[in-house]
């Protein structure tokens, strides 16, 4: 009898911690949010003016209810962005419209229950122009990006980022730390790209608002910005590449005709 009750006791704490932890597995967590205005082209393009909610979404494992996010009777579903630079990233994006730059709610529900969050408001609406005359200087995996900045007298803009894009995927896999406002040039880092793989670049102007400490999370957050693309970039070897691999390979037809 005692062996009895130890079993059942045993297994009713076995039990107990199942639930506990399928409860934490299915419990969805909304991190950090995002609202921001995105106007996004080509360089001399014509841009195209986004409005765009995101959120990082943790510890979801099967969504009985899509993710959305809602504001004055506007509802969005959000969808994993699936890149390299945000892994837990959901994201909804619509044209911009000047009455629903308020807080959006982002609901999402699963076996735990559901959970809510809030964007910020975007306190000043404002279209970011594109930088002009973007151009990739050399052939190589490390070349150089020049463009030339609009006029921004007018534009609160505080950061200037290079991200790097997989043209094959649209990934966005890596990006630059904050450049000076007034940078014309960008030196691609050795290590970002290879030698055949085909990439786009994207030169981003932003405007940060800065709130009070602790609100959510962070000293500031991303207000209004605009992207613009580069032409398609495939590197090829450099010179000191190539006759590094023609010495190799006549290494190699030497080796071959020894061994006959």
């Amino acid at each position: 009898m005692r062996h009895y009750v130890i079993s059942v006791s045993a297994c009713a704490v076995a039990v107990f911690a199942f639930v506990a932890w399928m409860g934490s597995a299915w419990a969805l967590t909304v991190g950090q949010t995002f609202h921001f205005t995105d106007n996004r082209g080509v360089s001399e393009g014509t841009p195209v003016w986004r409005q765009n909610i995101q959120a990082n979404i943790t510890d979801i494992v099967t969504a009985l209810d899509p993710l959305t996010a809602s504001q004055n009777g506007t509802a969005l579903n959000m969808v994993p962005l699936n890149q390299t630079l945000f892994p837990n990233r959901y994201a909804a994006s619509r044209p911009v419209d000047g009455t629903l730059l308020g807080p959006w709610v982002i609901t999402g529900t699963d076996e735990a229950g559901t959970t809510s969050a809030f964007t910020t408001a975007i306190p000043a609406l404002q279209q970011v122009p594109l930088v002009s005359n973007l151009q990739i200087i050399g052939n190589g995996v490390t070349p150089a990006l020049v463009w030339d900045l609009p006029d921004l007298c007018e534009f609160d803009i505080d950061r200037i980022r290079v991200r790097a894009v997989d043209a094959a995927t649209g990934n966005q896999f890596i990006q630059s730390g904050a450049l000076l406002t007034d940078s014309e040039t960008f030196i691609v880092p050795n290590g970002w790209l290879s030698v055949g793989n085909a990439y786009t670049f994207r030169v981003l102007l932003e405007d940060l608002e800065y709130i009070s400490p602790g609100v959510d999370g962070s000293p500031l957050f991303l207000e209004n910005r605009s992207s613009t693309f580069s032409q398609l970039f495939t590197p090829v070897p450099e010179p000191a590449s190539l006759l590094l691999l023609g010495s190799g390979l006549i290494g190699l037809i030497a080796i071959s005709r020894k061994s006959r």
